[in-house]
């Protein structure tokens, strides 16, 4: 099976949560699709957070895709992090 990779880059904006204290400056990925995958299909990829001692609320930040090849459609998700410290 065929495949085409795709190297694309987010901005990461700030929300309640801050950057670099609790999720990094920047990212890109590498994303991996087949020919004839199905124009809806999706893929994850993985944003490291900042793993602190402090209990905190749902924190918040969002990522928006970059293409400049057409290839990929921009769009903004927002992040949610949930704080581990307070169990």
């Amino acid at each position: 099976m065929k495949r085409i990779l795709l190297v694309f880059s987010f901005t990461l904006t700030n929300g309640t949560a801050v950057s670099p204290e609790d999720f990094p400056s920047s990212t890109n990925a590498t994303v991996t699709f087949n020919i004839g995958d199905d124009n809806l299909a999706t893929r994850s990829v993985v944003i490291p957070v900042v793993d602190d001692n402090i209990i905190e609320p749902i924190q918040t930040f969002q990522v928006t895709i970059i293409s400049n090849d057409n290839v990929v459609s921009p769009g903004t998700a927002t992040v949610f992090i949930q704080d581990n410290d307070g169990k």
